[in-house]
């Protein structure tokens, strides 16, 4: 839930870092948040199981629990709204670049 109610000046697309020390204690990943679009003052975030640490994350929280985690963040991506906002775009990027 967010700290703060941000609500439809949220911006569409931000993203944060995560720290979850029982995943790793000295890895910090970067994540892009969304808007939940059926909860106010709410946001998500997409993590897909696709590299290690994500896969590890994925394996330990199959099940409700609650485990520590650290965030930072969130941070307004500089491209969001000119990417959306221009007539021509090319964007490259990867890992959180690409959202």
């Amino acid at each position: 839930k967010n700290p703060k109610k941000w609500g439809s000046e949220m911006p569409k697309t931000s993203y944060l870092y995560i720290m979850c020390p029982f995943v790793s204690k000295s890895e910090w990943h970067a994540f892009t948040m969304f808007p939940e679009p059926t909860q106010d003052n709410h946001t998500m975030l997409c993590i897909g199981a696709s590299g290690d640490w994500t896969k590890k994350l994925h394996d330990k929280i199959q099940v409700p629990c609650y485990k520590p985690l650290y965030v930072l963040g969130p941070y307004l991506s500089e491209f969001s709204d000119k990417a959306v906002t221009t007539s021509n775009a090319i964007a490259v990027a990867s890992g959180i670049g690409i959202t």
